[in-house]
């Protein structure tokens, strides 16, 4: 959907979470740059545990995300530690992961018919 796209102009920092290394940290994929609304605000949302939280923000996202990985508002350039996302500041894992269907009369058809939410 055209408005779900449009409104995604600002840009964050991405780290794909890839396992975890022998001694359980978790490992990242390359980090890379993404298309988002980023807001910063405080809303409840339920993690994955079922528990009840409070973001610290919230961003509108285009793909799949998913918790446990890592977003950073900003521009790849300003990246200091690019294999280790945590320690860049700014940088907040994602809690939860929300996508809602666009539409409710129709299975959606393309992959942008989805609003993806990322709560940190």
């Amino acid at each position: 959907m055209e408005i779900v796209n449009d409104m995604r102009q600002q840009t964050c920092v991405y780290w794909r979470t890839t396992g975890r290394d022998s001694g359980g940290n978790l490992t990242y994929d390359t980090p890379r740059e993404l298309r988002v609304r980023w807001l910063d605000t405080n809303e409840v949302f339920i993690d994955r545990n079922g528990a009840q939280k409070v973001s610290k923000s919230k961003v509108f996202v285009g793909e799949d995300l998913k918790p446990d990985d890592v977003l950073r508002y900003g521009l790849l350039t300003e990246v200091t530690k690019p294999t280790k996302p945590l320690l860049n500041p700014g940088a907040s894992i994602i809690q939860a992961f929300s996508k809602i269907p666009v539409t409710i009369d129709e299975p959606p058809v393309e992959d942008d018919d989805f609003v993806r939410i990322a709560f940190l």
